[in-house]
């Protein structure tokens, strides 16, 4: 390591702008950590939404439409239409979660039937 003292003013900013190059990327990549650990969370809540549903409210009353299946494409759709306005993405990734589960159980059910 260089004695600062030693330093000529112009090493001396170039240390800087290197540390503050540094600081910057290591800022935008935490930034992007973020929104990917984020994302993934907000998919799992919507995972879980979809459990609850399933369980408390199965169906759209008086049909046999799933109500994850609405609830989350209402979510994407909306999303869509930036009804969520800074949160679309978020809004979009709960639904996702929501007809990921839906998609899930609808496989189950056609590979159950298939034998």
């Amino acid at each position: 390591m260089d004695n600062i003292s030693e330093l000529s003013k112009s090493d001396l900013a170039r240390k800087l702008d290197n540390a503050r190059a540094v600081a910057r990327r290591f800022r935008q990549e935490t930034e992007r950590a973020t929104r990917v650990g984020t994302n993934a969370v907000v998919v799992a809540a919507g995972g879980c939404a979809a459990g609850v549903l399933a369980q408390k409210f199965p169906f759209i009353p008086n049909t046999q439409v799933p109500t994850d299946l609405v609830v989350g494409t209402a979510c994407v759709v909306g999303a869509m239409l930036d009804a969520g306005g800074a949160e679309n993405d978020k809004l979009a990734a709960f639904g996702a979660g929501l007809l990921a589960a839906a998609a899930a159980r609808e496989t189950q059910k056609a590979l159950v039937k298939q034998g």
